[in-house]
């Protein structure tokens, strides 16, 4: 749930006969979250500190379950949509927003070179492909499945990647030192 965008958008479209329940693992998400929906009035959100994996709601209970950038993060993916599966209404949806795993053009290069020198690197928890996407949902008990992706950002060419990672190397600003007068 992070900082409650989601949570606080669902509950202005739902209004006051719908109610939004956010979950997050981090107290202090959940405070800016608070703060975020007083802000703007809503009474209709309710925010819990809880594991998004263990959950303990009731069955056929949610009408929708919306995951922002959280789902790479769960361990265990395939239990977590089951019980989601079990929590939402019959004809309930869940939707997931998830980056790619050849998102972050950084990570896969850096990946690609740690790998020439036999070095594992494993960056993060994704989901995978649209296909591990779909068997995961579908062996969770989802039995109509839709998949969208959309592009966020730019492709960056293979010159502009070099240049930037050349610049990184020979100039590196989050490793240069800046001593205090007092110290020196």
């Amino acid at each position: 749930m992070g900082t409650g965008h989601l949570a606080i958008a669902a509950a202005e479209i739902v209004g006051e006969q719908g109610w939004v329940v956010g979950v997050d693992l981090s107290a202090g998400m959940l405070e800016q979250a608070q703060s975020k929906a007083d802000a703007l009035r809503l009474s209709n959100v309710e925010l819990q500190l809880v594991d998004a994996e263990n959950l303990n709601c009731l069955s056929n209970h949610f009408d929708h379950i919306l995951c922002a950038n959280t789902f790479p993060w769960i361990e265990n993916k395939e239990a977590t949509l089951q019980l989601w599966h079990r929590f939402l209404k019959p004809g309930g949806r869940i939707k997931i927003h998830t980056p790619a795993d050849t998102a972050y053009i950084g990570a896969v290069i850096l990946r690609k070179v740690f790998a020439k020198y036999g070095i594992s690197l494993e960056l993060s928890n994704r989901i995978g492909s649209n296909e591990q996407c779909e068997r995961l949902l579908t062996e969770a008990g989802f039995e109509t499945v839709e998949i969208t992706t959309e592009q966020h950002g730019n492709y960056t060419s293979l010159d502009k990647a070099k240049a930037s990672w050349e610049g990184v190397v020979m100039y590196p600003s989050s490793t240069s030192l800046k001593m205090s007068p007092d110290l020196t």
